[in-house]
């Protein structure tokens, strides 16, 4: 899903803008292939951090509610990573929380569980893993001008902190 939401949607709009720019609709040129990694692994690590500060970040610089992706019940990396390594009773609570509403309560309570069983960690550990990946295919480009603001999209979608 992740993948699906934002990389493979990031990787089209790299692949698109390269071909054109390139005028080469073979798609044998090796920087298309570094480019769209870069896109896919910029477009994932950012979901991991929208993911994360759906439930960790500042309701008012959202724009929306803290907790929202638990009171929908959204099966994210995190939640999901949760229930896989929390202890039965801590899964059950993570579990029951699930589709409550977002009151501060639920909310404090759903972070206690995802920072205690890893899941947060983990989220944070592969979003950065990404994040590398994708500066590394970026950094195979000469460094001129369009490296430079590939790099501050890169920055901006992945180092947001709301």
């Amino acid at each position: 899903m992740l993948y699906l939401k934002t990389g493979a949607l990031l990787r089209f709009c790299a692949e698109a803008g390269a071909t054109i720019a390139l005028d080469d609709p073979s798609y044998s040129d090796p920087r298309l292939t570094k480019l769209a990694q870069f896109a896919a692994n910029a477009g994932v690590a950012f979901q991991l951090r929208d993911d994360w500060l759906g439930i960790f970040g500042d309701a008012k610089k959202l724009g929306k509610p803290v907790g929202a992706d638990l009171a929908e019940k959204k099966p994210t990396i995190m939640i999901l990573k949760a229930i896989e390594l929390l202890p039965p009773n801590g899964n059950a609570e993570l579990r029951a929380l699930l589709g409550k509403p977002e009151t501060p309560a639920n909310v404090a309570r759903a972070r206690e569980l995802l920072r205690n069983s890893g899941a947060e960690d983990f989220v944070i550990r592969r979003a950065t893993e990404l994040t590398a990946q994708a500066r590394q295919h970026l950094n195979s480009f000469p460094d001129n001008h369009y490296r430079k603001l590939l790099n501050e999209l890169l920055e901006y979608l992945t180092e947001r902190n709301l």
